[in-house]
């Protein structure tokens, strides 16, 4: 069975993903959540995807996350994206990434981003 989804969260750190899929239940979205290496069949607008892993896994993970999910728009977080920021961003968006934001996350930009998505489908 297919369910349909606002938002789909790929992050393991159980905190963090709490207060994603928290902040943006509070202003109205359907989340849902996913560990990375499961199989899902769910359709969605947006994907929320961790990328606090080495750069080779982190592009293996956004090739994976765009795969399965083809048509959604990809918002990736990673403390990461607070070093050489810029250049995180251009790797991330050449590998498909619509937004990126660094950690520890802002949970109003967050709903600002997102929102985006949103207005602009």
């Amino acid at each position: 069975m297919i369910n349909s989804l606002d938002i789909l969260v790929i992050e393991e750190d159980l905190t963090t993903r709490a207060l994603i899929v928290g902040t943006l239940e509070d202003v109205g979205y359907t989340v849902g959540v996913m560990s990375d290496d499961a199989d899902d069949e769910r359709t969605m607008h947006v994907v929320i995807v961790d990328l606090s892993v080495p750069k080779s896994q982190g592009a293996k993970k956004l090739r994976s996350v765009r795969g399965r999910f083809p048509k959604a728009r990809i918002l990736a977080i990673s403390g990461h994206f607070l070093v050489n920021a810029g250049a995180s961003a251009f790797v991330a968006r050449e590998l498909g990434v619509d937004c990126v934001m660094a950690k520890p996350l802002d949970c109003r930009l967050l709903v600002a981003n997102v929102r985006q998505f949103f207005d602009g489908s």
